[in-house]
């Protein structure tokens, strides 16, 4: 009820965003039109992400848009937030889909992306994701958020469950034709290069995604 509260308050169009998520045709949600790498690197606000996810801090906690969202729209909404430089969204994303146990990531389904240097930070994310949620495994956090009191966490690390694994379709993706890099505000060149992860560089990307590891 508080979100739906919410949405009629403050969302652009909350009676059209009400019937989407209720009546939507088709089934799934329809996902905003994939964007350039130097699009989203030309508007890196987070106002230019709300303006492609409207009122996503709301609805992402929404059951009944649970329902309705899918895989694909969530990488594509990780891969905004990345190449946005929003790393509050990137938290928040990664952290839905940490929460999401209906969610294996080695089912995660091929985006099939016919833009090169996308689908190769796409492949990089799939990658990051895997890397982020067994370092949190391996660290007795659970995925179904139970609390991580030191005596569990103890627990979990003799009897740990059982590690995430990476889809098929990563290995096929080749790296990106042209070099990408995605800046950060007041961070040099060499500082981003030093943040970047071997699941970017072997794919010719040089970019930061630590915010995958604050799940």
């Amino acid at each position: 009820m508080y979100q739906t509260r919410a949405i009629l308050n403050h969302c652009q169009r909350p009676w059209r965003m009400l019937f989407t998520l209720f009546f939507p045709f088709p089934w799934r949600l329809r996902n905003p039109t994939p964007l350039p790498i130097s699009k989203l690197a030309d508007n890196p606000s987070p106002e230019f992400f709300y303006e492609r996810h409207d009122y996503i801090p709301v609805i992402r906690n929404m059951l009944i848009f649970q329902w309705r969202d899918s895989r694909i729209r969530a990488l594509y909404r990780l891969y905004d937030a990345i190449c946005l430089q929003d790393e509050m969204e990137a938290v928040h994303e990664a952290t839905y889909i940490w929460g999401r146990l209906d969610w294996q990531l080695k089912d995660w389904p091929d985006p099939k992306d016919p833009d090169p240097e996308r689908y190769a930070v796409l492949a990089g994310i799939m990658e990051g994701l895997v890397e982020s949620f067994n370092w949190r495994l391996g660290l007795g956090i659970c995925r179904d958020r139970r609390k991580a009191s030191q005596k569990r966490m103890e627990k979990r690390r003799c009897d740990p469950e059982p590690l995430e694994q990476c889809p098929s379709w990563p290995d096929h993706v080749p790296p990106s034709p042209r070099p990408v890099f995605l800046s950060i505000k007041d961070w040099s060149r060499e500082q981003v290069e030093a943040s970047t992860r071997p699941y970017f560089k072997r794919r010719n990307i040089i970019g930061n995604t630590g915010s995958l590891m604050f799940v």
